[in-house]
C-alpha cells in the first residue's frame, strides 16, 4: 500500500504522536517510551485471556482492563489531578453526565474515555455518548473502549467536534507491533 502524504494524513500523524508524546507525564527519551510503552501493552494484552472469564461487568472491566492500559500510556492513575473516574461535565444547561475517565494536563481535560463492558461489541456499540461529552470539554481525543478494543477519535475534520471515525483502533487480543509503534 502506497501512503499518499495530504493534510489531513499529515495531521492524523501529528494526533497520533501529540496523543502519546504531548500528554505523557513520564520523563524519557522517545525510544525508551515507545519501548517501554510497547511491553506494557503486550504484557496486559498477554493476561486479558485469564481475566476475562472473571468479568462480569463494566466496573470490572475498569479496573481490570482500562486502568492498567491508561497507566500503561504512562498517567498517574492514583492522582486525582491527572486521572479522574466518573468526572461530572456540565452539559450546557442540560442533565449533567459523567464520563468514565478523563486524563488532565495543566487543569484541563486532554483526553475523555467512555467504557463499556468487555462483552460488548463497541464497532456496534454507539459512541453518542463520548461524542456529546467531546462536545462539551476542551478534549482533543476520545477512547471508546471495551478494555479489549480501544476506538481512538479526534477533531480532524471539524475542530472541537469529534469525528464519526475513529483514527486508529487497537485490538489487545490481536497486539499489532505496528500499531503499538504508532502509538
Amino acid at each position: 500500500m502506497k501512503w499518499i502524504a495530504t493534510p489531513l494524513l499529515l495531521q492524523h500523524h501529528a494526533k497520533v504522536y501529540l496523543f502519546i508524546l504531548l500528554f505523557r507525564t513520564q520523563d524519557s527519551t522517545c525510544g525508551d517510551i515507545k519501548m517501554d510503552f510497547a511491553d506494557k501493552i503486550h504484557e496486559i494484552a498477554l493476561h486479558i485471556p485469564e481475566k476475562l472469564p472473571n468479568i462480569q461487568s463494566e466496573e470490572t472491566t475498569k479496573t481490570a482492563l482500562v486502568l492498567p492500559f491508561i497507566q500503561a500510556l504512562g498517567y498517574d492513575i492514583f492522582s486525582p489531578t491527572e486521572v479522574k473516574a466518573e468526572l461530572t461535565l456540565d452539559m450546557g444547561g442540560v442533565k449533567a453526565d459523567r464520563i468514565d475517565y478523563a486524563i488532565f494536563k495543566n487543569n484541563e481535560a486532554k483526553i475523555l474515555i467512555e467504557c463499556k463492558s468487555c462483552d460488548v461489541d463497541i464497532r456496534k456499540a454507539t459512541f453518542k455518548q463520548l461524542k456529546k461529552y467531546f462536545a462539551f470539554t476542551n478534549a482533543k481525543f476520545g477512547i471508546l473502549t471495551n478494555g479489549i478494543k480501544y476506538r481512538f477519535f479526534s477533531d480532524l475534520e471539524n475542530t472541537g467536534k469529534m469525528d464519526d471515525v475513529p483514527f486508529l483502533e487497537l485490538d489487545m487480543m490481536n497486539v499489532k507491533d505496528s500499531v503499538v509503534a504508532v502509538v
